[in-house]
């Protein structure tokens, strides 16, 4: 939902006219969210799949299927318009071959079509590099550590600019998959009490907004460019690191289970997050078409229009997604009662954000 708002605030300002407000560029630090997808995914892979040595061939197949099927629906969805508005987009979107890498989502010196999936180009390296891990784990961790060791050096210590594909494969975003690996063996080691995973999650989120606060002003102040510096990514990644740590925790577990609007957003995260942009475009236009401002202020347009875009993901997610899950499974996936050992698809994975 942070993402969501991050697009909308520049959406509601980009199409108002509106260059600052005091209000809306509170949001800025919205895209951060990212960085906690990134902690979150290594988190969730290595929780559910470590004890998937020797499986390589079904952890693949799960994570083709958690990701592809709904990704290239909502890709093509919005192919049209890429083709058929000439205000929308840019010259690669026309192109066969960029369309067919972004569908695979193989990395490219810009953007995929469907530009937020940019991060999944991440995710399927980083589960690239799983599996070897699964493969052989002692090789696995060797390729881990010197990936991230490289990673540390090339944005930390030499301060190298890079060109693609240099820059994608030592992005330092990658290097906050690792603390999500960390803080799952981390929380299967240690149990933590009811007071001590409240205490970690509070700071967690405290810290998280201190970096949110601290790369706005940045920004606001015009001292940065596109990319935030490295180490307010860091210090993103290590505030989301605390806050998954404490997921074990079952005081915390049953808090969120009472909480039904969270788990129906955590269920269609991945929906929302791939449908949100195009829904907030079109949606936003209409306001304007309509002459919205004339009835309510830019603040309640901005909710608005992320409230009605977070509804367009979760409409997506219970009637396309959730079947489509279903029924990939269904073929590609052995029946419970065939599975080797290590049980059936783990439920955490139906709310796996991006």
């Amino acid at each position: 939902m942070l993402v969501v708002l991050f697009h909308a605030s520049a959406r509601v300002k980009k199409l108002y006219g509106v260059e600052r407000h005091a209000f809306l560029d509170f949001f800025d630090f919205g895209d951060a969210g990212i960085q906690f997808f990134f902690v979150l995914s290594g988190f969730i892979i290595y929780h559910i799949h470590r004890n998937d040595i020797g499986r390589v061939g079904d952890y693949l197949i799960k994570r083709v299927i958690r990701i592809y099927p709904i990704y290239i629906f909502v890709t093509l969805l919005i192919l049209p318009a890429w083709y058929f508005l000439p205000s929308i987009g840019f010259p690669y979107h026309k192109e066969v071959g960029a369309l067919l890498f972004s569908l695979l989502l193989i990395p490219q010196d810009h953007a995929p079509h469907l530009g937020v999936a940019w991060t999944l180009t991440h995710e399927m390296l980083f589960y690239l590099l799983f599996a070897v891990v699964l493969t052989h784990r002692k090789t696995g961790g060797m390729v881990f550590i010197g990936w991230f060791a490289a990673i540390t050096v090339v944005n930390l210590v030499s301060n190298m600019l890079l060109a693609f594909p240099l820059d994608f494969l030592f992005s330092i975003n990658n290097l906050l998959f690792g603390f999500g690996v960390f803080a799952a063996i981390f929380a299967g080691k240690v149990s933590l009490t009811s007071r001590q995973a409240w205490a970690i999650t509070v700071i967690g989120a405290l810290l998280f907004l201190a970096a949110g606060i601290q790369a706005n002003g940045l920004r606001h102040a015009g001292l940065t460019g596109e990319h935030l510096p490295a180490v307010i990514i860091l210090a993103y990644g290590f505030a989301s690191f605390l806050l998954v740590l404490p997921a074990n925790s079952h005081d915390l577990e049953k808090f969120m289970r009472r909480r039904s609007v969270m788990i129906l957003l955590g269920n269609a995260s991945y929906s929302i997050y791939l449908l949100h942009v195009p829904a907030l475009s079109f949606i936003v236009r209409m306001f304007v078409r309509l002459e919205l401002e004339t009835i309510l202020p830019v603040p309640a347009l901005f909710f608005l229009a992320a409230l009605l875009a977070a509804i367009s993901g979760i409409l997506l997610h219970k009637a396309v997604e959730r079947p489509m899950l279903r029924w990939f499974r269904s073929k590609w996936l052995p029946s419970k009662g065939t599975l080797p050992a290590g049980g059936p698809v783990p439920q955490e994975e139906n709310r796996q954000p991006p």
